[in-house]
């Protein structure tokens, strides 16, 4: 009895082996037609099965039609799944990493980025007063040279700083306007001349509010920090089409922990409401123009730019405005997964930071256009636009900018739309559709602008996660 599992092993090996080379020569001996009657009665597609037993009438047909239908559907959506998951595009997704450890157990979210910009561009009483470039550096300017900048000068520092955007497109078609145009412009470099200015950049800081005269004091999470000491140590200075703007890019420390007032982000900022600059309708569009400070809470990658020609909120003399933000799931359909090992590594957040390392900040998805435009536009035109943030910066590009000269009105115009055009993106204001066509660049400017508009995008990176 000891003997019998042995036994048995032995004989299921044996019958093992006779079953399988039995079916060998079983299939080796049956003809085309038998084999295919063999698989129709095997498969467990049932489809094929009720084919081969009705393949003497008309039932046999349709389950045959039936079956060939759905293997072509089936096979097709296989075929569009592959197609579409290998030609997808590469899609970046932003995420929140909640920072673990401190007094919250780690809880709490990062707040967004804050950007505030004054719509008015320039502060009246310094538009009346332009400090020497011996003051410029040093705010408040305690001495000042007084210019009295006249109103003409004024807009259309105001139109040229804004790229042209909020100018009346009369003041480009016009024997008048163009008159105007030229004399401001002429203006402007005798400005810069006598001040001792080198860069546009300098006569708009010079005119516009410096960060302490703007930010009394700011709350952060529950801590209340001095004007002074918010400036230095998390606001800023950005230059934007907006004018100067001063930005506060928030880092993983930066959370709200406990819903409340003063609990977030919270900002006291000091506006003079007979301090706006005096406008002129026939210049500019008054339906393009706002007073007060523009505040948009956005993400930290977001240059001002990007963001100037959204309806956000002002903050206006005498006014308390709160925002509250809320999270928005993000799905991940259209987005390729971490099976594409042949896809491009992307850039973390941390490695995009606009205070150290401002050409690596323009080069991602969300600013590449603003960076291809800051470049290109010099490249084009050999001037520089105030708009696009050129200032003084460690880089080569930025110290080959900083000394050209600013792009007058229809430089501006002419090589933006130049550069637009390449982009195939639609121009926003009537000014460059009425006044500077798109097919006035000729051949060479539109294969210069092609060509820096395909060097800046091939270099753009998309930052992943916060």
């Amino acid at each position: 009895m000891e003997g019998m599992p042995s036994a048995q092993k032995e004989m299921d090996k044996v019958v093992a082996w006779y079953q399988k080379h039995n079916d060998k020569n079983l299939i080796k001996r049956r003809s085309l037609y038998d084999l295919i009657g063999f698989i129709s009665q095997e498969s467990t597609l049932h489809g094929i099965g009720h084919a081969w037993n009705n393949r003497r009438n008309l039932l046999g047909v349709f389950w045959l039609l039936i079956t060939l239908t759905l293997i072509s559907v089936l096979v097709y959506v296989v075929a569009d799944l592959v197609v579409d998951f290998s030609t997808r595009e590469i899609q970046s997704q932003t995420t929140v990493r909640v920072p673990e450890g401190g007094a919250f157990r780690g809880e709490g979210l990062q707040l967004p980025s804050t950007i505030l910009c004054n719509h008015a561009f320039f502060s009246r009483r310094k538009v009346k007063a332009v400090p020497t470039v011996t003051n410029i550096s040093h705010p408040p300017y305690p001495t000042h040279t007084a210019m009295n900048i006249s109103t003409g000068l004024t807009n259309y520092l105001m139109g040229i700083v804004n790229s042209c955007y909020n100018m009346r497109p009369e003041v480009f078609t016009t024997e008048e306007g163009q008159d105007y145009l030229s004399r401001s412009h002429s203006q402007l470099l005798s400005l810069m001349g006598r001040q001792g200015l080198s860069s546009f950049s300098q006569l708009v800081d010079a005119l516009s509010y410096t960060c302490e005269e703007l930010i009394l004091s700011c709350w952060l999470m529950g801590h209340n920090i001095s004007g002074r000491e918010c400036c230095q140590y998390y606001f800023v200075s950005v230059p934007s089409v907006n004018g100067k703007c001063y930005t506060f890019y928030t880092s993983p420390a930066e959370v709200q922990v406990v819903e409340g007032y003063l609990m977030g982000f919270s900002l006291i900022v000091q506006l003079r409401p007979d301090d706006f600059p005096e406008i002129d309708p026939a210049v500019l569009n008054p339906a393009r123009m706002s007073v007060g400070m523009d505040v948009t809470f956005t993400n930290n990658i977001t240059h001002p730019t990007s963001t100037a020609f959204m309806k956000n909120d002002l903050l206006l003399p005498k006014y308390i405005i709160t925002m509250d933000t809320s999270l928005t799931v993000i799905r991940d359909k259209g987005l390729k997964t971490w099976l594409d090992w042949w896809a491009d590594e992307c850039v973390t957040v941390g490695k995009v930071n606009y205070a150290s390392d401002r050409e690596s900040f323009f080069m991602t998805d969300a600013n590449c256009g603003v960076g291809v435009m800051r470049q290109c536009l010099a490249r084009l035109c050999n001037c520089t636009s105030y708009g696009f943030d050129y200032d003084m910066g460690s880089s080569d590009i930025e110290r080959l900018n900083y000394h050209l000269p600013p792009c007058s009105a229809t430089e501006t115009l002419h090589c933006l739309g130049t550069v637009v055009a390449a982009m195939n993106h639609t121009l926003p204001s009537p000014a460059f559709t009425e006044a500077f066509p798109i097919d006035a660049a000729d051949e060479t400017e539109t294969k210069l602008a092609e060509s820096c508009v395909a060097e800046g995008s091939l270099l753009s990176k998309r930052p992943t996660r916060l």
